[in-house]
């Protein structure tokens, strides 16, 4: 006999759990790299981020059986809600492992979202520097023929003038 629908959830959140804590390790460690600016080791965790991705991207597909299985409670679109419409005992014990790794899964997204952020600020670091040195203006996506012309003034950069 299969298991039934709450064990199933039941494993499906541990499995969860085992690459949410997988994000979690890799964001920590893509932050100390970033933080060392060692590039080889930022592009090997941006490697294994997108293999733990591919298995939370898995789990995804998983939990939408899961939400159409025969046996599973008739109410809710999700299954928080489903498990809080399940007369099972064990329901609420495992509803609130649900949560549990929902904020987890919720906390590593907002992680990833800054430290990408400051990645692309460190990316353009150099950038910056560069134009600074030459004197340029910042880049604009809409120039009026004023500052273009402007631009053309700047002729030698910061290091030239200085020397």
């Amino acid at each position: 006999m299969p298991p039934n629908w709450l064990t199933r959830v039941d494993a499906y959140l541990s499995d969860l759990q085992i690459i949410a804590d997988e994000l979690e390790a890799l964001i920590r460690t893509m932050k100390l790299d970033t933080e060392g600016l060692d590039p080889a080791q930022v592009e090997r965790g941006y490697r294994e981020l997108g293999e733990s991705l591919s298995g939370l991207e898995a789990k995804v597909a998983e939990r939408e059986s899961l939400l159409q299985a025969q046996d599973a409670p008739e109410s809710g679109s999700s299954l928080s809600e489903k498990l809080s419409a399940s007369d099972s005992v064990d329901a609420p014990r495992v509803a609130g492992r649900c949560r549990k790794v929902a904020d987890q899964i919720a906390l590593a997204h907002e992680r990833a979202v800054a430290l990408f952020v400051c990645q692309l600020n460190l990316a353009q670091f150099s950038a910056d520097i560069v134009r600074a040195m030459s004197r340029q203006d910042p880049e604009s996506t809409y120039q009026s023929p004023q500052r273009i012309e402007k631009k053309a003034d700047f002729a030698g950069g910061l290091l030239d003038e200085a020397a």
